[in-house]
């Protein structure tokens, strides 16, 4: 890397050795977002970093199983204009520290960033950040001139930008053409909460034994595509769809969409659970319980797919994945290696990559074994050590 695209300070300040994860989004909260953020701090107190993660809401017990302090604003963790002048009024009061490089990790921070001027920020926002961009605020924060402007004199001041696709990083270069900033692609990994759970074999499915279980995991939301993929069960050849079980799991976020997923379930002639969000032994047992992984992502106003992170996550279970051609999700699947793509806008396409997946078991093990496989050969670890290496041997001097 050349210098000018180097991240950690060598000044009187010192080498940068400890980081701090700046986020709105973080469990238990539910979102990928979040996700990211719990995932990069672990990876990075295993490579050496320390680490201390700043995040929205109250304390949660579950803070305490972290292997770095969480330490709660006290704001709730939303990216309207009272949670953002909330994160501000937090970070102008705390106290520098030696050595430190933030990560703006979340969209909402990073607004929070944005609306403040350069002259109103704590010193450490202006030590060249680390940013995490996911994909949906690379529109939101693009659309009009005034934003615009305000993103791309943010990110020429950041030590790097991390995406976790290259749809992601071509999108950014479409918005901001000639950014001088690196733009890095580290794809996400699998879950490290459920990868720590030693047990590799499949659980027995709870469902009939004449039926195969269908499973979506992910927040109620039109860009989540529930409706779709339901619409595809509901298509199937009547024998197919005798032997179907439908398993959603995932908080309601939308409450107009989800009431129109519960007429659409009541309509269902087989059978469908709605679990809502589980824990993490909860969704382990319902990875191994399933027999197919599909999630249908939509385009939505101003949102996408950036990767899709459960894509691996199930694949982690031996699970062939089923997706739609949206944002980064085809760097998430390996296109009939790990599963199948379909194109957006077509149910019959939905439908039929369903059933043939449905109808072949050897296809289902020879794909869900190469999501084992991909799964395993690509950890967080590794993602964050792409990205900052480590103290000792920094990535982003």
């Amino acid at each position: 890397m050349s210098e000018s695209a180097s991240v950690g300070p060598t000044g009187p300040e010192g080498r940068v050795r400890r980081l701090l994860f700046v986020t709105h989004e973080f469990p238990p909260a539910h979102g990928g977002a979040g996700t990211v953020t719990r995932e990069w701090a672990r990876a990075a107190v295993e490579l050496g970093w320390g680490v201390e993660v700043l995040a929205a809401g109250e304390t949660d017990p579950a803070d305490r199983g972290e292997p770095y302090p969480v330490v709660r604003m006290g704001h709730r963790g939303r990216q309207d204009r009272g949670a953002r002048r909330a994160l501000l009024r937090y970070l102008r009061a705390r106290p520098p520290r030696s050595g430190e490089r933030w990560i703006v990790s979340e969209p909402g921070a990073l607004r929070a960033l944005l609306d403040a001027p350069a002259a109103d920020l704590p010193p450490a926002a202006s030590r060249r950040p680390v940013v995490l961009l996911h994909g949906s605020e690379i529109l939101r924060l693009t659309s009009g001139r005034r934003r615009r402007d305000r993103l791309r004199a943010f990110l020429e001041g950041a030590a790097l930008v991390v995406v976790l696709s290259a749809a992601n990083r071509k999108l950014l270069a479409e918005r901001l053409p000639g950014l001088p900033t690196e733009c890095r692609v580290v794809p996400g990994a699998a879950s490290g909460v459920l990868a720590a759970h030693p047990r590799e074999e499949r659980s027995p499915s709870p469902a009939p034994p004449d039926r195969l279980t269908v499973l979506t995991v992910g927040r109620v939301h039109p860009r989540k595509g529930q409706r779709e993929v339901l619409a595809a069960l509901r298509a199937l050849p009547e024998r197919t769809r005798a032997g179907v079980r439908y398993h959603l799991v995932g908080p309601a976020v939308h409450p107009g969409y989800a009431r129109r997923l519960r007429r659409d379930i009541r309509a269902a002639d087989f059978p469908v659970v709605w679990s809502g969000p589980l824990g993490a032994a909860e969704l382990e047992e319902a990875y191994r319980a399933a027999d197919l992984f599909v999630l249908a992502s939509q385009p939505y106003g101003r949102s996408l797919e950036g990767f899709g992170l459960v894509y691996l996550e199930a694949g982690r279970y031996g699970l062939p994945v089923l997706g739609t051609r949206n944002g980064g999700v085809a760097e998430a699947i390996a296109e009939g290696e790990t599963g199948l793509l379909v194109p957006l806008g077509d149910p019959c396409a939905l439908a039929g990559a369903i059933e043939r997946l449905l109808r072949d078991p050897e296809e289902r093990t020879r794909l869900g074994a190469a999501g084992r496989a991909r799964a395993r050969a690509w950890t967080w670890r590794e993602a964050v050590a792409s990205a900052l290496g480590t103290p000792e041997d920094p990535k982003t001097d």
